[in-house]
């Protein structure tokens, strides 16, 4: 009875831990220029999630001695949240303890008059003042949506420069049409130039926007949420679909929209898969997805992978490891008479269609 009761508590607790959407994970050490006061949460850990990015601007420490580190064991994060009201069932927090060590520039002091000095910025060019250092008063107004294209601010030494090379790393250089949506109250410390502006990362919301904290020489200016979307043809059903239906042509519209550009892969392979059958069931005005549609390899299926190169080309026999749709990386392992498939190392593969795949390089 007892070892039935270890094993019911094990699968739920398993159950309630994969259940959290959150993440926030303390970082082991970092090195901040701070405002002479306060350590926010953004500062010592990585967060991920919208109801935990609520928090990223939450006080956790204060710096008495700005010339000597400070440390916080997760003990004392964990605390801050609770007084600030966080529901921990929403969020994970994990980590031991983070080392926060003082930035040594070549700004005045942190603390100093120079630091108090607001930051002016000029409201008709948008560029940042003389000011020797920024220090931005929290404004009650709410956020302003900034729309453009990426590519165009990219080579900027801006804070719309920066986010836009963050949004871009690992993207494929798209030709189409591309635009940033950025969030945030102030747009002109956007496009200040006069301030070295830095980013730290806040973590990525559950509509796939994610959030930065904007200094200008290393002083905190703004929290801005920001996304890359692409405008492409999407194929949206006229009507509720159910689960095992063949989606014909009359049953979607083609329309031309603007999506996340983290999307755009697998809804670029919906057209390829006009005439499969749906895995799930699809309610109306749903954009398509190949993940919609039903597998076209199953696992331990015989598959036919093309390999080649500058003037030659082969076909392998493979057996799969794993289901896929087209356009899927999955794994696979020739079929090779006389040796055991364990001797077989696997290797990963495009799905082209049904009964064929390309060799990844």
């Amino acid at each position: 009875m007892n070892s039935n009761a270890m094993i019911i508590s094990s699968l739920l607790l398993a159950i309630g831990t994969t259940a959290v959407a959150d993440e926030i994970i303390l970082k082991r050490s970092v090195r901040i220029r701070h405002d002479g006061h306060s350590v926010v949460l953004a500062d010592v850990a990585t967060i991920e999630g919208e109801h935990a990015m609520k928090h990223a601007d939450l006080v956790v420490a204060t710096f008495e001695d700005p010339t000597r580190p400070l440390e916080l064991a997760i003990g004392d994060i964990e605390a801050a949240l609770e007084r600030a009201g966080a529901n921990r069932a929403r969020f994970d927090l994990t980590g031991n303890k983070v080392v926060i060590r003082p930035f040594a520039g070549r700004n005045p002091a942190t603390g100093g008059p120079a630091a108090c000095m607001p930051l002016t910025l000029d409201g008709t060019s948008g560029e940042a003042s003389s000011t020797s250092e920024i220090a931005i008063q929290p404004v009650e107004t709410q956020d302003q949506e900034v729309v453009l294209d990426p590519r165009s601010v990219l080579a900027e030494d801006t804070a719309r420069g920066l986010i836009a090379e963050r949004l871009l790393a690992g993207m494929a250089r798209e030709e189409g049409p591309m635009r940033m949506r950025i969030s945030i109250q102030d747009p002109k410390i956007l496009a200040a130039r006069e301030r070295r502006p830095s980013l730290v990362g806040t973590g990525r919301a559950d509509d796939g926007s994610i959030g930065f904290r904007i200094m200008l020489d290393g002083v905190f200016a703004g929290t801005a949420l920001a996304t890359v979307e692409t405008k492409m043809l999407v194929y949206r059903t006229r009507g509720d679909m159910k689960r095992g239906e063949r989606v014909d042509v009359d049953d979607v519209s083609v329309r031309s929209e603007w999506i996340l550009a983290s999307d755009g892969d697998r809804r670029s392979r919906t057209a390829s898969m006009i005439g499969s059958t749906l895995d799930t069931r699809v309610d109306a005005d749903t954009i398509l997805e190949s993940t919609h549609f039903s597998p076209v390899i199953r696992r331990n299926m015989p598959i036919k992978v093309r390999s080649g190169g500058s003037g030659w080309s082969m076909m392998l026999d493979c057996i799969a490891l794993e289901e896929g749709r087209p356009g899927d990386t999955i794994m696979v392992r020739s079929d090779t008479p006389g040796i055991r498939a364990r001797d077989i190392r696997p290797i990963r593969v495009v799905v082209e269609n049904a009964d064929s795949a390309t060799l990844v390089n």
